[in-house]
């Protein structure tokens, strides 16, 4: 009778894990897994940063779309990550990467119907490292349509630390921002020419070489701010200058 038991147990517990393998190959996978850090932009459209205790809206327009959002994570962070409402019918996954300066991607986590209904929802993860993550929104057999929302909660005391809470500017660029103009203004004696040197480092130009040193550069891209010049412009970029000269004037970084 023991022997019996423990068999059924068993089996039990080997159908459990089979049943777990094959649902996660019929659900339809972004792909990034083992890939380079600097290429998920080019497999997944990416939608920007997202801010613990959030929600952003999103929608699926076409075939094989997956949505990407980055987010920050301190030290012994725990999140939750959920879609927290979709379209009707709408069957959501949810795949998180990360830390995204790892130099190659890695799968931490991934949800198919832990939420309401057929939504997706993580809870409680336990993030491996303090750094850059990737939130991946897709559908189960990626051919879903229909708007959704995505929710981002904080369950530990530090949860977002890469940025620069206080001005609301990301670190990243403000302290590009820093070192361009100490290079400008080096040995300008005129105050004139100093502010028009200064200036140089927060025109349309110089978002450019800021995404290329920021994105492109030696120490690989910052995942917050790397989703295309695009979106680094428009967003990033001058709410960055919007904090750091809300007159128009160069900020005083000298």
């Amino acid at each position: 009778m023991r022997r019996t038991i423990l068999s059924t147990l068993l089996l039990l517990a080997t159908g459990c894990a089979a049943d777990a393998a094959n649902e996660r190959d019929l659900v339809a996978d972004p792909g990034l897994v083992g890939t380079g850090a600097a290429d998920y932009a080019s497999r997944v459209h990416m939608l920007g940063h997202i801010d613990q205790d959030t929600v952003t809206k999103g929608g699926f327009v076409r075939a094989d779309q997956f949505d990407g959002y980055t987010f920050s994570a301190g030290p012994e962070s725990v999140v939750t990550l959920e879609v927290a409402s979709a379209a009707r019918g709408l069957d959501t996954t949810l795949f998180v990467y990360g830390p995204m300066d790892s130099g190659r991607i890695e799968e931490i986590a991934w949800d198919d119907n832990s939420g309401e209904g057929s939504l997706a929802k993580i809870s409680n993860l336990e993030l491996p490292t303090m750094g850059d993550y990737l939130v991946v929104v897709g559908t189960a057999l990626a051919d879903g349509r229909g708007a959704y929302s995505v929710a981002l909660w904080c369950d530990s005391d530090v949860c977002d630390p890469g940025q620069d809470l206080a001005a609301g500017c990301d670190a990243s660029i403000s302290e590009w921002v820093d070192a361009c103009a100490i290079r400008a203004a080096n040995g300008i004696e005129d105050d004139a020419a100093r502010i028009d040197a200064i200036q140089t480092c927060m025109s349309g130009t110089a978002a450019q070489r800021a995404y290329t040193d920021i994105c492109e550069g030696d120490s690989g891209p910052n995942a917050r701010v790397c989703g295309g010049f695009e979106s680094f412009q428009s967003t990033n970029w001058e709410k960055c200058m919007g904090i750091l000269s809300p007159t128009g004037e160069p900020p005083e970084l000298l």
